[in-house]
C-alpha cells in the first residue's frame, strides 16, 4: 500500500512546487507526450474566444443513369457533440471524456495556428492531422456520400451566435474523402 502512495505523493509534491515557483511553457516536442499526466489550468485565465470546428462536404448526387456527379458544397456544419446525461456518468464517463478531449484538440490546434510562422507549415502540425482525422471520422460515421470535404476553425467571442469571417482561425484546403 505504501509503495502505491509514494508515486502519488511525489506527483502532488511536484504540482505544489510548480504552483509555488511558477512554470514555463513546454516547448520541446518530446515533452508534449507528458501533457496528459499534468492538468491544464488555462481555464482560469479568463473568458474569451471559444474555438469551434465546422465542416462541409461535396455531396454526390445520383442521376437517373446511376452515375454519381459531384454537387455544390454543403453548408458549414458546426461540430458540437451531443452528450447524454446519466447518473452513472458521475463515476464512469468515457463518452463525455472523449468529447472533451476532442474540444481540447480543437483548442490546441487554435493555439498552434497562433504560434506558427507560415501557413504552409500548418498541415505538418500533429494537431492539424488529428483534427483532419476527427472530421473524417465524423463524416464516415454520418455516412455522407461525399468525395471531398473541408474543415475550419472559427473562434467567435463567447456568447456570440453569429460567426463572421473575422473569426476565422484556419480553413483547410479541399481534402479527399476516400471510401473504406
Amino acid at each position: 500500500m505504501l509503495v502505491n502512495l509514494v508515486p502519488i505523493g511525489l506527483y502532488f509534491c511536484f504540482l505544489l512546487a510548480v504552483l509555488i515557483f511558477g512554470s514555463r511553457s513546454i516547448t520541446h516536442p518530446s515533452l508534449f507526450l507528458f501533457r496528459s499526466l499534468f492538468p491544464s489550468w488555462q481555464f482560469f485565465h479568463g473568458l474569451g474566444r471559444v474555438p469551434r470546428l465546422y465542416y462541409r462536404c461535396k455531396k454526390l448526387h445520383h442521376e437517373s443513369s446511376g452515375i454519381l456527379t459531384p454537387a455544390e458544397w454543403s453548408d458549414w456544419v458546426l461540430y458540437l457533440p451531443k452528450m447524454r446525461r446519466s447518473l452513472r456518468y458521475l463515476i464512469f464517463n468515457p463518452e463525455v471524456n472523449l468529447k472533451l478531449l476532442e474540444q481540447t484538440l480543437i483548442e490546441q490546434l487554435t493555439r498552434d495556428c497562433m504560434n506558427i510562422q507560415k501557413d504552409s507549415e500548418v498541415s505538418k502540425l500533429v494537431s492539424y492531422r488529428m483534427v483532419d482525422r476527427l472530421v473524417r471520422k465524423i463524416l464516415r460515421s454520418q455516412k455522407y456520400e461525399a468525395n471531398e470535404f473541408q474543415f475550419r476553425i472559427m473562434s467567435p467571442e463567447l456568447g456570440q451566435d453569429l460567426v463572421t469571417e473575422d473569426d476565422l482561425v484556419l480553413q483547410s484546403p479541399n481534402l479527399r474523402l476516400d471510401r473504406e
